[in-house]
């Protein structure tokens, strides 16, 4: 999935200024709880990148707000289990996970009205909370259930597909192309009441009266994920989303059908957000869409008698979705990669502080921000040098995850900060093990600062894990020859960009 646009430190920084100002007004109510903690659910958390921003990002603004004494924990869950495996073994969270600040589950969306908290063992269920929930639905929402509805005449018709699909046995037990299945999609009218769900029926019925000769997707499946929630929390919940989807009635309502996503071997739909403020205001509920016309929309839902209360957390959600919201900072994104010809390293180092120095723009913009010497104006190498440990504290670990410490190394050493790139590079070490990119690179340090012996043995570790790495052959065939009486020939970066 492409999880970057709702998992990137920025979107992250939005929610916890949304989530700590829900922790001051729901501490300043009467039933609050100081015995039990805030309840953080995000579900399909997926790789746990987004967790890991936002902890660390709450973390920070409790401490300066002055509210440690809140208690609060974050459940990371999923419904695939070696996901929890995961991130019990991930070294960013380790730290969290052992202070009590992360617990894991498995959650369906769509049919659990009970958290089984992993570590702790609790099982969390309406007679359980005391205090209200905060849930995350991060790229979780286009991926549920949806319905295809045509309002035709008064009309209601409903997508239909063949429940006995014709599929070709005889592929060698290897996987089917999704995009080759027939489903036999077409449309069947139906009568209301159609759903079990009342508040559904409730839904179609207004739009029934409003929209007619008109295409939408019902979003099913967000919405019975929202009544487990609901009755989990005894209706005391504040929803935060993020998801492909639309906010606007032209964009949601339309004469032609919408078309079935299929990529990557996956079907996901955009996420009818005015159906779920639909579904909102039917449960006396609020809605706070972003602005702008996205593929990429945000959406806060706050439920329950006590909202009207909750000055401080409609204040910053209208504060954060008003400005650069997730749909605003991905096109700015496509842009900017699209003319990087016309970059600059001043440019980069603005972006990078704008998106609260997200590695994922680091690492894309490393060979702009190698125009950077140590002859640059010292504010430029100031800024630089501020920035560097704020990306780095960013790196998140996945086996498949760019090595963000490494291309910091590889800055640093062409700035000729040689002491730096090496403590970098050991800290590419630490998570990826010693590999031959990093151990070259580390030779070369050490034999600029005059330690000749340290470069030596660096290059033979090279050697041992690659018999043909031939530049550290040329090295150490060079400090052989000159090993007594040696003199430090311009040497050049070698350059092999983490992606």
């Amino acid at each position: 999935m492409p999880f970057y646009a709702t998992s990137n430190p920025y979107i992250a920084d939005s929610y916890a200024q949304i989530i700590i100002r829900f922790f001051q007004d729901t501490i300043s109510l009467p039933t609050y709880s100081d015995q039990e903690p805030i309840y953080i659910l995000e579900m399909g958390t997926g790789t746990g990148m987004f967790s890991y921003h936002l902890i660390k990002k709450l973390l920070t603004l409790q401490q300066d707000l002055n509210l440690s004494h809140v208690k609060w924990q974050y459940i990371m869950s999923d419904i695939v289990s070696g996901n929890l495996d995961f991130w019990e073994t991930q070294p960013n969270l380790r730290p969290y996970i052992e202070a009590g600040y992360i617990d894991f589950a498995i959650y369906d969306a769509e049919k659990n009205n009970k958290i089984q908290l992993k570590r702790s063992q609790l099982i969390l269920t309406d007679k359980t909370f005391s205090n209200p929930l905060i849930a995350i639905a991060n790229y979780v929402f286009d991926s549920l259930r949806h319905d295809f509805c045509y309002i035709k005449a008064g009309e209601i018709q409903i997508g239909m597909v063949n429940p006995i699909l014709e599929i070709d046995n005889n592929i060698n037990n290897q996987g089917m192309d999704i995009r080759a299945i027939d489903p036999e999609f077409h449309y069947s009218t139906v009568a209301l009441p159609f759903y079990k769900q009342s508040v559904i029926n409730n839904i179609l019925a207004e739009l029934r009266a409003n929209v007619n000769n008109n295409h939408f997707i019902l979003p099913i499946g967000p919405i019975n994920c929202l009544e487990n929630l609901l009755h989990m929390a005894k209706d005391q919940l504040l929803v935060l989303i993020a998801d492909k989807g639309y906010s606007y009635s032209y964009e949601n309502y339309k004469h032609a059908p919408t078309d079935i996503v299929i990529h990557h071997d996956a079907i996901s739909l955009a996420v009818n957000f005015q159906a779920l403020a639909q579904y909102t205001t039917l449960k006396k509920g609020s809605t706070y869409l972003s602005n702008g016309t996205f593929d990429i929309n945000c959406a806060a839902l706050l439920f329950g008698n006590n909202q009207p209360k909750f000055n401080e957390t409609r204040t910053a959600i209208n504060s954060q979705f008003e400005r650069f919201n997730p749909g605003g900072l991905t096109r700015l994104h496509v842009f900017l990669n699209a003319y990087k010809q016309f970059s600059n390293p001043g440019l980069v180092l603005a972006q990078l502080n704008n998106t609260c120095w997200d590695t994922n723009v680091f690492n894309e913009n490393l060979m702009i921000l190698m125009q950077l010497t140590k002859h640059n104006t010292p504010y430029t190498l100031e800024d630089l040098y501020a920035i560097l440990p704020k990306v780095a504290n960013n790196f998140y670990y996945t086996p498949w995850a760019p090595d963000t410490l490494f291309n910091i190394g590889l800055l640093l050493q062409n700035l000729e900060d040689y002491q730096g790139a090496i403590d970098y590079y050991q800290r590419s070490i630490s998570y990826f093990g010693r590999l031959t990119r990093q151990l070259h690179n580390m030779a070369i340090c050490h034999y600029n600062l005059g330690q000749i012996e340290q470069a030596r043995q660096l290059w033979y570790e090279t050697l041992t894990l690659d018999s043909e790495h031939h530049e550290a052959s040329g090295w150490l065939g060079y400090l052989t020859r000159y090993h007594n009486n040696w003199r430090a020939p311009k040497t050049e970066v070698s350059i092999s960009i983490e992606k």
